[in-house]
């Protein structure tokens, strides 16, 4: 809302106003204070002139007393000291009236002034006389004259005290004017004082919001002001220094984000565009289309990519994905990887999303995934006639000799160490193959009837090693996946656990259900060194050469159930001790029923 008045009239009002209340307030005091002064001074004059015409009463009193001398006298007390004489006995009959005749007047007992000399010796009164028609002050006093008592009254009319009073009145009021115009000046000097240091201020504040910081507030010599002025000019250099530092970090943050070769976009909850690159504007053939401030769907229209911000939608924080464009020069292939946005208080405010062009490498996976599919192919052939050509020989009467014997279990063992390699590579081709093109089905699964297959099937290799399985997998912890992959998964951890467990050891199968199942499979093996950790899962690795090929391991079996673990949108880790055993840990999403 607008304010609708300014500092300097509010402070000038209201000293204004403030000085003329006072005034006026003084002025009525000191009126009243005076009127005051004025009637106590008439009563004291009125009771002089009891005092005196009483005692001229007294000497008259003592000699022989005349209704013409008191006449005569009353005369002279009224033309000597201008007030009206009356003289009354105590029943309230006038006797005598300097200004009117006696017999003409009424009685005069109900009069107030009468009353309070009656019963108090004196009494003083302010009315009305119908006998003079004018408004009178009264002074009557119970008084002896020889050996009666009777009341004499003087009064005298307020007109007189009223013109003095009306011209006290004159004067007060050319004196308030003055004071007044004198207080007006003032009010408008102070406000004016108060409101200048304030009107540089508001300027210099002004200034401070259009980013202008060079130019200090100038500082007042009033001590509050003076504060303030110094407390903005700090705050001032504070916020300079602020903003040219925010200004440096945006311009690093602009060329970091401008060198990028990955395309960075941030959305918010809506999936509106709140900033970008350079590079994600080139990645989408956007150079000359403003993005910010619109929805990302509308800018890339993309089946793929609006799935992916329905999973961040429904609670997940880091997702990686493929989505193919097509365009006219053909398919192109980004890679999208998306977490969570948040502020600097750790609030989840949208996602960011980064883009590469993974065209060419994933066109050099395909060429290699078919490379090695084709080749796996190809050596079936010959490996099996091999294998078959062993076993033939090694049945004929040649294989009697013994050096000839050894040499073909040699070449049939080796034959069955490539068949099971290529017999890996192709399982490898075929579940990469599956990750590009979602072919994999997945339904819910009872992992507790899954897991019991697996052990089933590496019972052979736990008795040869005479090593324990015991499944730990609750009924009922039902999992989303397909059967075949994670059984094949389970298998290679499971027949690992018990090749690589000492005799007689155990080897466990743990279920963690929640959002996630966890799979655990813990061995009291030989334990895997911690520089071995990070490459555990890449084909070929092994930790321990020799003993994997006394084992007949191809080095492939860790790394069919990472790709496994990430077809189903999971993963898997270990973890292990020297001279303790290893625990790998297949965590893959759960299901509501089982169908």
């Amino acid at each position: 809302m607008k304010p609708n008045r300014s500092l300097f009239s509010a402070l000038f009002l209201s000293n204004f106003v403030l000085a003329l209340v006072l005034l006026l307030g003084l002025g009525w005091y000191t009126l009243n204070a005076l009127q005051g002064v004025y009637r106590s001074a008439w009563v004291h004059h009125l009771e002089q002139s009891l005092d005196f015409t009483n005692g001229r009463l007294q000497s008259l009193a003592e000699g022989p007393a005349h209704d013409s001398l008191l006449t005569q006298e009353f005369h002279l007390f009224r033309h000597a000291m201008q007030v009206r004489v009356t003289l009354m006995d105590l029943s309230g009959r006038v006797l005598f009236d300097s200004d009117t005749a006696a017999d003409v007047m009424q009685n005069h007992l109900d009069r107030p002034e009468v009353q309070d000399a009656l019963h108090d010796g004196q009494g003083v009164a302010t009315r009305y006389s119908a006998t003079v028609s004018k408004t009178m002050l009264y002074v009557a006093r119970k008084v002896q004259l020889g050996s009666q008592t009777q009341i004499l009254r003087a009064s005298t009319p307020i007109h007189g005290i009223e013109e003095e009073v009306v011209q006290v009145y004159r004067k007060w009021a050319e004196a308030v004017a003055l004071a007044i115009l004198l207080g007006a000046v003032l009010a408008y000097l102070v406000s004016k004082r108060v409101v200048a240091p304030i009107n540089a201020l508001r300027a210099g504040a002004e200034r401070f919001a259009e980013g202008n910081f060079d130019r200090k507030l100038p500082v007042s010599s009033l001590q509050e002001l003076h504060s303030l002025a110094d407390s903005m000019n700090r705050m001032a250099a504070q916020l300079d220094d602020r903003m040219r530092r925010l200004a440096l970090q945006r311009n690093e943050t602009e060329a970091i984000l401008s060198s990028l070769v990955e395309g960075v976009v941030a959305l918010d909850h809506t999936s509106t565009i709140l900033r970008s690159n350079h590079a994600f504007e080139n990645l989408l053939g956007l150079k000359d289309r403003t993005v910010v401030g619109r929805k990302l769907l509308e800018v890339v229209r993309n089946s793929e990519l609006d799935s992916m911000l329905r999973e961040f939608g429904a609670g997940n924080h880091s997702l990686t994905r493929d989505i193919t464009l097509v365009e006219s020069d053909g398919a192109r292939t980004l890679m999208v990887r998306g977490s969570v946005l948040l502020d600097i208080q750790g609030n989840d405010i949208g996602v960011l999303l980064v883009l590469n062009d993974v065209t060419r490498i994933r066109k050099l996976e395909d060429m290699r995934s078919d490379f090695v599919a084709n080749v796996s192919h190809e050596l079936k052939t010959p490996i099996t006639s091999i294998k078959g050509y062993v076993e033939t020989l090694q049945e004929m009467p040649v294989a009697s000799d013994p050096d000839a014997l050894r040499f073909l279990d040699i070449v049939a063992r080796h034959a069955d160490r490539l068949n099971s390699i290529v017999d890996d590579l192709l399982t490898l081709s075929r579940i990469e193959q599956d990750a590009r093109s979602f072919e994999a089905e997945f339904q819910p699964i009872e992992l507790a009837d899954l897991v019991d297959s697996v052990v089933q099937f590496v019972e052979p290799i736990a008795q040869k090693k005479q090593v324990k399985i015991i499944s730990k997998v609750d009924p009922g912890i039902v999992v989303q996946g397909n059967p075949g992959l994670l059984e094949q998964a389970l298998v290679n951890l499971v027949s690992n656990a018990c090749k690589y467990s000492e005799d007689g050891k155990i080897v466990e199968v743990i279920a963690i259900a929640g959002a996630e199942v966890r799979i655990l499979v813990k061995d009291q093996g030989f334990g895997i060194e911690r520089r071995h950790l990070p490459r555990i899962f890449e084909r070929f690795y092994r930790v321990d050469k020799a003993r994997s090929r006394n084992l007949g391991g191809t080095g492939l079996g860790l790394a069919i159930a990472k790709h496994i673990a990430l077809l189903h949108h999971g993963k898997i880790q270990v973890e292990s001790d020297v001279g303790v055993g290893s625990t790998f840990t297949l965590t893959v999403p759960a299901a509501l029923t089982v169908s």
